[in-house]
């Protein structure tokens, strides 16, 4: 069990773009999934409709200081040359161009939901069973040796059930980067620093990026070598392998290059995000952001989607352990009845966390914790 989630402080370079919170756009969302799943959300933080034909998205290569044609792609072009609008307060999803659903190998295709969806299994072929002790239903994968020396791969087909979850392909708003010796933008692999242009290319001094993932010119492969990747403080890759979504509190975006003195800093950096595990979709062409005059402040869509680990359940002990993907600032206890029978305030906002139940009465609980902005969220426990 992973990650996050602290307090956060935005640094900006001062040769940058300087926006005012809310006057331009940012990356909301950032996917680095399985096989070819890569994806890159824009969110519109102004009251106005932008044109994104004015923007474009760079990937800075294994700790690149500068960005060539092949890794650049203006969003305009992406459309033929068309207008390309995003609304206010609204979202844009790239997604790398690999639909050819009998595609293999390196052009294996993105999901796009089709697939066969049975029991999840461990190593031994046993079920593997929820908090709930119900049977885990997951999309199946089948052992393709031929592709690069082996690989795993999902099971899909028009022959299966459609399920929204792992339709990557039906979130995106264009595709891009179709063919890699042509244009290798979208082929990120967690250590490569993916900027947000305002214009056709990056100027030399970065001046003219208004945000970026990562940093550009560090190679996270070279700074972090156990993970390939940039990672938080507990060491976990935070651009790896999984699924961003830009805090709700995030009003502008982050400029980081080493060529201006900066470099990753794991106290700080990865908590502008909610990490979630690869390949989640879910999140996907909307963004809740205090920008938006609606917004309303209420639980965050986010917190259903968080992984949390609360063992032993059944308890049988006189301690519980909470291990979650978000950092959590308090931990409550009621009874089914509604009654609230423990709380314990989370000094630093932790996301592992020992709770004792001295004097509890074995019985059936409702587990509730506080993610601070991110809204709450529950589990069932079981005292014995």
């Amino acid at each position: 069990m992973k990650r996050h989630l602290l307090l956060f402080t935005l640094l900006f370079a001062a040769v940058s773009v300087s926006a005012q919170d809310c006057s331009e756009l940012f990356f909301s969302s950032y996917v680095e999934g399985s096989n070819n799943n890569k994806a890159i959300e824009i969110y519109n933080p102004t009251s106005e409709a932008v044109s994104l034909n004015d923007y474009s998205i760079a990937r800075y290569n294994n700790g690149a200081t500068a960005v060539e044609d092949q890794t650049t792609v203006n969003i305009g072009q992406l459309a033929g040359g068309n207008s390309v609008m995003v609304d206010p307060y609204s979202t844009f999803v790239i997604v790398l161009d690999k639909r050819d659903k009998e595609a293999m190998c390196l052009d294996f295709p993105i999901w796009y939901g089709n697939m066969l969806i049975d029991t999840l299994r461990d190593s031994l072929d046993v079920p593997i069973l929820d908090d709930e002790g119900e049977v885990i239903f997951t999309n199946q994968f089948e052992e393709v040796p031929e592709c690069n020396g082996g690989g795993f791969y999902p099971i899909h087909g028009e022959e299966y059930d459609y399920n929204e979850k792992y339709d990557l392909a039906g979130k995106a708003n264009i595709f891009g980067s179709p063919v890699y010796n042509e244009n290798k933008t979208i082929y990120w692999n967690g250590n490569d620093a993916i900027a947000l242009i305002k214009g056709v290319s990056a100027n030399a001094d970065y001046s003219n990026i208004v945000d970026v993932v990562g940093v550009i010119g560090e190679d996270p492969a070279i700074t972090y070598p156990s993970a390939g990747a940039w990672i938080d403080t507990l060491g976990y890759a935070v651009t790896k392998d999984r699924t961003l979504i830009r805090r709700r509190a995030i009003k502008t975006g982050q400029v980081k290059a080493a060529g201006l003195g900066d470099a990753w800093d794991v106290n700080t950096d990865p908590y502008q995000w909610v990490s979630l595990p690869r390949n989640t979709f879910d999140v996907l062409g909307s963004h809740e952001c205090e920008c938006d005059p609606n917004f309303l402040g209420n639980n965050s869509i986010l917190s259903n989607l968080v992984e949390v680990n609360v063992f032993p359940n059944p308890a049988s002990q006189s301690f519980i352990n909470i291990q979650a993907d978000m950092n959590f600032e308090s931990v409550e206890l009621y009874s089914i009845s509604g009654e609230l029978v423990a709380q314990r305030k989370v000094m630093g906002r932790l996301n592992n966390y020992q709770m004792a139940l001295d004097n509890i009465a074995p019985g059936l609980y409702i587990l509730k914790l506080d993610m601070g902005t991110e809204g709450m969220i529950t589990r069932k426990l079981s005292i014995q």
